[in-house]
């Protein structure tokens, strides 16, 4: 949105044009006193006109990127959307740690496996791949054969949603038969409940829809 801009060419221009016509200084050649110190002010001037043109386009809802936008968010009481990490409950019942055959007991000496907070759990072996974290410690019990757990994504965003079955692979070595990978993970559903950081032209059109709702809701009080 230019509305104010001049280039440095149409500065020198007028500068030289007037001291040709104004003044008596008429040596304006190249490499000359003057015409040299005209032109680093009309350099000087040029990059203040681009600066003025980049703060008139920040001030408006069109034309307003980033952090600018955010400001006139502010104005109307209105936050930009942030990011939000994919995630299952264990209430939902969408991703699970569960054995082959038998109990967890059965892989652990008869013993109840404890799987700490922040175990990684991943999409492709060595912790590669879309990554989830334990969001909460799991208690496999001895005599069950599988466990629902609440997971996030480690990643913010959509980048982390998952098909079913995707997650196969996990960090936790803590139980008997780790040797053997007997220990087994899944998600059962798919999970797709990230969001990404509000893109500016959402962000934008959800400003101006305030906007007009306000002046909708002004016209009504005034009637």
């Amino acid at each position: 949105m230019v509305m104010i801009s001049r280039t440095y060419q149409e500065i020198l221009s007028a500068s030289l044009s007037d001291l040709a016509n104004s003044t008596n200084i008429t040596k304006l050649s190249a490499g000359g006193k003057a015409r040299s110190l005209h032109e680093a002010f009309s350099r000087r001037l040029e990059d203040a006109y681009d600066e003025f043109d980049l703060n008139l386009a920040r001030a408006y809802v069109s034309s307003a990127p980033g952090q600018y936008l955010d400001l006139i968010g502010a104005i109307v009481g209105l936050d930009r959307g942030s990011a939000k990490a994919a995630s299952a409950e264990a209430t939902a019942q969408v991703v699970k740690f569960y054995v082959a055959s038998g109990t967890f007991g059965d892989i652990n000496n008869g013993a109840e496996i404890v799987v700490p907070q922040g175990t990684i759990l991943s999409t492709e072996e060595n912790n590669s791949g879309v990554k989830y974290r334990l969001a909460e410690t799991a208690f496999l019990l001895p005599t069950a054969a599988e466990e629902y757990i609440t997971v996030e994504a480690v990643v913010l965003g959509e980048d982390s949603h998952i098909g079913t079955d995707a997650l196969q692979y996990h960090e936790f070595t803590g139980y008997a038969d780790a040797d053997n990978d007997s220990l087994l993970v899944t998600n059962v559903s798919p999970i797709a409940n990230g969001e990404d950081y509000e893109s500016d032209a959402n962000y934008r059109y959800r400003i101006t829809n305030r906007v007009l709702e306000a002046e909708a809701a002004n016209l009504t009080a005034i009637r």
